[in-house]
């Protein structure tokens, strides 16, 4: 998320507003318990649609309401399978020329805010209990690209708002001794908050950097309640996926750019190179060309060369394989078998190579697309097959 600052006036102004987040949330108790209820009170939004969106995917509407006068209202009827997500508010303003004239709702960080100058942010963390959304009285002739509406729902919006540029979950540190400190902190963070969803949707988000027994360990620590829901029951299902340690990778049956249902690893290779990728991936395009260099090098001393697409559009995966014109074997992972192949791949971003032996067993692994990683693949690629 990109934080917004500018000037405020003095400290009266962060005095008001923890008097108008206070009687927020007291109004957000009252609400019953069986419905969401998510309303503004805004004075930039012009009258017509609005838009609940999850705020990494805009394209995913969770609802959408109408805005008359400033006031709009999402009223979600959640049932037990609801996940609390990251959210945003969306809608179209005709003198914004960029974003096809979309604008987000942007919100105050209470908690990135100070008397000189406040941080704006773009979304909130929606869970069960109601948010009030309200124009900042402090700033009435504000533009709109500087408008921050103060916001209250839930514990998990606040610790969002506390842990959003800190990187919790994280674990990218060079050395053990820090690495062994996140962990620690990371510890003691969920132990004073066990039953927030936001903390643990950060450790699933970074799942790859632990071992299953630090990722034990996180969840133990987690309510009941937190773990019942669907992200902790992925977890458990990540954990009972999750490779292990000089065992093979499973032999995928996957469907191919012919209708065809195969097995991913050649018996007759001598090394496999299953490269994970999709149209709408930027990067994995631009990595395409050093993998036709490394198919034409390899591909006649025993490397089978594998591209597994995650598209969700299958007519756009068939559209890039026509530009691309890639002469290796081609296939689709299914809207059924996603999350399995993640878990049992252990990954969550592309692109992503694996290397393994003729026997499955993984030799390298690479994640993202540089110039240094396409000579590591090459020099992996010769060192195993020269000792062939």
């Amino acid at each position: 998320m990109v934080s917004l600052i500018y000037k405020a006036n003095n400290m009266k102004t962060s005095v008001r507003l923890i008097a108008i987040l206070l009687v927020l949330a007291a109004c957000s108790r009252q609400e019953k318990p069986d419905e969401i209820l998510i309303e503004g009170f805004v004075n930039v939004v012009p009258d017509g649609k609005v838009y609940l969106t999850h705020a990494h995917d805009p394209k995913e509407i969770v609802d959408s309401t109408e805005v008359v006068n400033g006031h709009f209202k999402f009223v979600l009827k959640p049932d037990a399978s609801f996940v609390p997500f990251l959210a945003s508010i969306h809608y179209r303003d005709s003198t914004f020329v960029e974003n096809n004239m979309i604008r987000q709702i942007a919100f105050l960080n209470t908690y990135q805010s100070s008397v000189k100058k406040k941080a704006g942010i773009s979304a909130f963390f929606q869970g069960r209990e109601n948010t009030k959304i309200i124009a900042d009285p402090s700033t009435p002739n504000t533009p709109v690209m500087w408008t921050f509406h103060l916001i209250t729902g839930g514990k998990d919006n606040m610790l969002y708002q506390k842990f959003m540029n800190k990187g919790f979950g994280s674990l990218d540190v060079p050395d053990s001794a820090k690495r062994l400190a996140r962990l620690s902190y990371f510890m003691k963070t969920i132990k004073q908050h066990p039953d927030s969803y936001f903390l643990l949707s950060e450790i699933y988000q970074n799942k790859e950097a632990y071992t299953q027994k630090e990722l034990n360990s996180f969840l133990s620590l987690f309510d009941k309640d937190v773990l019942n829901s669907s992200t902790g029951k992925k977890f458990y299902s990540y954990l009972a996926n999750m490779p292990s340690p000089n065992k093979p990778y499973p032999n995928l049956l996957l469907t191919n750019a012919m209708n065809e249902k195969q097995r991913i690893l050649s018996p007759d290779a001598r090394m496999n190179l299953l490269v994970f990728w999709a149209s709408w991936c930027g990067p994995c395009r631009q990595e395409i060309p050093a993998l036709k260099e490394i198919n034409h090098t390899f591909k006649d001393k025993g490397l089978n060369l594998v591209s597994i697409s995650i598209d969700r559009d299958t007519s756009s995966w068939r559209k890039a394989l026509t530009q691309e014109k890639m002469d290796w074997q081609q296939y689709i992972v299914s809207k059924e078998q996603m999350e399995s192949v993640q878990q049992q791949f252990n990954f969550s971003a592309i692109p992503f190579i694996v290397l393994t032996d003729n026997s499955g067993k993984e030799v390298l692994k690479i994640l993202g697309y540089n110039e240094n990683n396409i000579k590591e693949i090459n020099a992996a690629i010769r060192k195993n097959l020269a000792s062939k």
